[in-house]
């Protein structure tokens, strides 16, 4: 995996196909786009890591994006965070310590698709916390947002 993105501070979430998204061109890596939606800021611990790797399949580059942070517990009435984020059709925005945006998906299929670990420690001082795996598959990676 390739790590490109300096530490992500924001992940921001929002239903895919209440988002318009706009580029100048056809959406293509490397090709900066325009989101326009109302995005949730998730609440995570420390800093979500994003990485992508690449595959050339029938002639084709397919890139695989993961993105991996993780979250205390959250509610998005009426389901916990990590239901929610792994039965719907959900594009991410990302936010780096530079400022700069991302976006990990788009309002058409196919979607990320998140996966999640929680551990409940035997100690009572422990914490509760879910790791979130979200993994991304398509013709690009993350998409620059201008």
């Amino acid at each position: 995996m390739e790590n490109f993105l300096p530490g992500i501070k924001t992940v921001e979430f929002a239903i895919a196909y209440l988002l318009t998204i706009n580029a100048n061109e056809k959406i293509a890596h490397g090709i900066p786009v325009q989101v326009l939606g109302t995005f949730t800021t998730i609440c995570i611990e420390g800093l979500a890591a994003a990485s992508y790797e690449t595959k050339r399949v029938s002639g084709q580059d397919i890139y695989t994006s993961k993105l991996n942070f993780r979250v205390g517990e959250q509610q998005v009435m009426p389901w916990h965070m990590e239901t929610f984020l792994s039965n719907r059709n959900i594009v991410y925005r990302l936010t780096d310590i530079n400022r700069r945006q991302w976006l990990m998906g788009t309002n058409e299929k196919p979607f990320p698709v998140s996966a999640s670990k929680r551990d409940n420690p035997a100690d009572p001082s422990g914490i509760n916390i879910s790791a979130i795996e979200v993994t991304y598959s398509n013709l690009f990676p993350f998409l620059d947002i201008e």
